[in-house]
């Protein structure tokens, strides 16, 4: 299985609830640069992503998640689209070493369980499957984070020591015997640097 994990655009950060916190101009530009390299990697004939068939499109069920998902749809019109709260941002674990703000990552609303099962989901092993497949999971940077740490067997707790960009493409391959191998974390190669944003 390929899994491209891509962190949603740029939104409004000061939305009072999740319906506020939309994409901003700079998030819908980005987001319709990297529609245009998924599709370019869908379409390859030659190269890494020849044999690629990027015919899944999940999203978490927050906004900015969904609209940058509905702005990739057109350049994957034969995707299946699907959504998953699964997916949605949280606070997987406490961060070591632990932050000044620490109090505010207890796991208050279950996140932690809730992001491991997310883990789970993204990086089941596809013990049935005769060949590759190709899923772009559109979500949030805590869960690649998490994600990540856990499918290369790092820490977890080590998942605040990087960042991710928005509209960033994370590329995980899971093995039918579980084995992961990450291939991209956070590119944005598809951005001009001025429309690089966190």
């Amino acid at each position: 299985r390929h899994v491209l994990l891509l962190r949603h655009s740029q939104y409004k950060l000061d939305g009072k609830v999740d319906a506020q916190r939309t994409l901003t101009e700079l998030g819908q530009q980005q987001s319709e640069l990297v529609a245009k390299r998924l599709a370019a990697m869908h379409g390859a004939t030659e190269g890494p992503y020849a044999a690629f068939s990027l015919n899944t499109l999940i999203s978490s069920e927050l906004t900015r998640a969904r609209e940058t998902a509905d702005l990739i749809a057109p350049a994957l019109p034969a995707a299946k689209r699907s959504r998953d709260a699964t997916l949605n941002e949280g606070r997987p674990c406490l961060p070591e070493p632990a932050p000044k703000h620490a109090a505010s990552y207890t796991n208050r609303h279950g996140d932690g369980e809730r992001i491991e099962r997310a883990y789970r989901l993204i990086c089941k092993p596809p013990t049935a499957q005769r060949a590759d497949s190709c899923e772009v999971i559109v979500c949030h940077a805590n869960v690649i984070r998490y994600v990540v740490c856990r499918a290369l067997q790092l820490p977890p707790e080590a998942w605040l020591r990087f960042s991710l960009p928005h509209s960033s493409i994370t590329h995980l391959v899971i093995r039918p015997n579980g084995d992961a191998t990450l291939r991209l974390l956070g590119d944005v190669g598809h951005l001009p640097a001025e429309l690089v944003s966190y």
